[in-house]
Parts: structure tokens; sequence; C-alpha cells
């Protein structure tokens, strides 16, 4: 998470707290994703309002672009950040945040396949599980 906020604010260049067109491109091109104009002009519609991301919209358009994930650690970060849990912290996967990015029908196989833990699911006994097959 605080990867992705220091990238927002080195890319937000006039501190508007907003990542225009030109900003976004320099930012995903620092990040080895080179884009095609038509591409960002995509990311900027599906995120943002068609102009520019806020840093929840870039917050949710980082998650999807870094959240394709084929290593055990990969996943486990992923979940970690999409649930936003500090280190130290019990493992929950909320079905809240986890339905911002995934499909209901993932959603609710992570929610049946894994141990319930407090107010979610414990991810790492679940990521423990798949990769154990």
């Amino acid at each position: 998470m605080k990867e992705i906020e220091d990238n927002f604010k080195t890319f937000d260049k006039n501190t508007d707290n907003v990542l225009e067109f030109s900003e976004l491109k320099a930012c995903l091109y620092s990040l080895g994703e080179e884009k095609t104009k038509s591409q960002i002009e995509e990311l900027v519609k599906t995120y943002g309002d068609g102009q520019r991301l806020t840093y929840h919209q870039f917050f949710e358009l980082m998650v999807k672009v870094f959240g394709d994930a084929d290593t055990k650690d990969e996943i486990m970060y992923g979940f970690k950040l999409i649930n936003r849990i500090p280190d130290g912290q019990p493992t929950v996967a909320s079905r809240s945040k986890l339905g911002k990015l995934l499909s209901d029908d993932h959603v609710d196989y992570i929610s049946n396949t894994s141990t319930p833990l407090q107010d979610g699911h414990d991810y790492t006994s679940w990521v423990e599980n798949m990769f154990s097959r």
C-alpha cells in the first residue's frame, strides 16, 4: 500500500490529488507497464472519470494491474494488499473488500473453500491449501 501511495504522490506533479493522463502514463511506464495511448484512455475510463484518477481509483487500478500473481508469495501479498492488513495482524479476507476486485463467483469460491476467521476468511490457510494440491 505504501508503494502505491508513494507512486501516486511521485507522479501527481501538480499535487492536486489526481493523476492526469500524462501523469498516469509516466507512472505506468516507470513501473514497466508500457501502454498505448488508447490502452491508457481505456484505463482512465474504466477506473476514473475519463479524464483522471483519484488516489482510490489509482489504488484499484494498481491492484488490478499487479494483482495477477503466480507464486504463493505474490498471492499472499495480493490478499494482504486487497484487505489492507498491517503486519502482525490476522490474515482475514473480507468479502466486501474482495468483492471490489473479484467477481461474485470468485468471492464465493474463496468463501466456500476457506476457513472462517473473525469477520471474514483465513486467506493464509486458503493459499497454503491451494498450493498443496
